[in-house]
């Protein structure tokens, strides 16, 4: 896997916003979002806003995933677990310096941004023609059953979602809209 560490600031596992650290009132206000879902921050001064990702306890089976985006694409993770939220992590974005990239070869965690990319092979099916080389963002995660991946895309300016799984040894699921 190739990835370009010099367009996009690599983050620093030991510095976190003020405003998620501190437990602003917005972050704490994200505690009661545990359901399935995007939920995007509207404002109309501005073309992309903040997003929150939830897994719920249906997608992960015991835990709940939240998966904070901001506007300028500084992205925190945290789970709920056993009743209580674990700590805000960031995740590094990382873009993908090679032209061709294969989204089956990614079972790692990570947050990978296709800028580069011309040709996606396995992307959503009804993902449009010449649209791989844009800001699309794809997630990797694992659930905490240690054999089950989860691949989320990102797409159109952050308003077109797809999501599919892999589980033990099978191979990924078709990608599905993802509501």
């Amino acid at each position: 896997m190739h990835h370009d560490h010099h367009n996009i600031p690599e983050a620093d596992p030991y510095f976190l916003d003020d405003d998620v650290t501190h437990y602003s009132e917005e972050m704490i206000s994200l505690d009661r979002y545990q359901e399935t879902g995007v939920y995007v921050e509207e404002e109309k001064e501005k073309e992309k806003g903040d997003i929150l990702i939830v897994f719920g306890n249906s997608l992960l089976q015991g835990t709940t995933r939240q998966i904070y985006i901001s506007e300028d694409n500084h992205t925190y993770t945290r789970s709920y677990y056993k009743n209580r939220w674990g700590l805000w992590s960031s995740m590094p974005l990382k873009t993908i310096s090679s032209k061709t990239y294969d989204l089956n070869s990614l079972k790692e965690p990570h947050f990978l941004l296709t800028t580069n990319v011309e040709k996606l092979i396995n992307a959503p099916e009804n993902l449009p023609k010449g649209s791989e080389s844009l800001d699309n963002m794809i997630l990797s995660i694992a659930s905490r059953k240690v054999h089950h991946h989860i691949q989320f895309f990102i797409a159109d300016n952050r308003r077109t979602f797809w999501i599919r799984h892999h589980h033990n040894d099978s191979s990924w699921s078709p990608w599905q809209t993802f509501i």
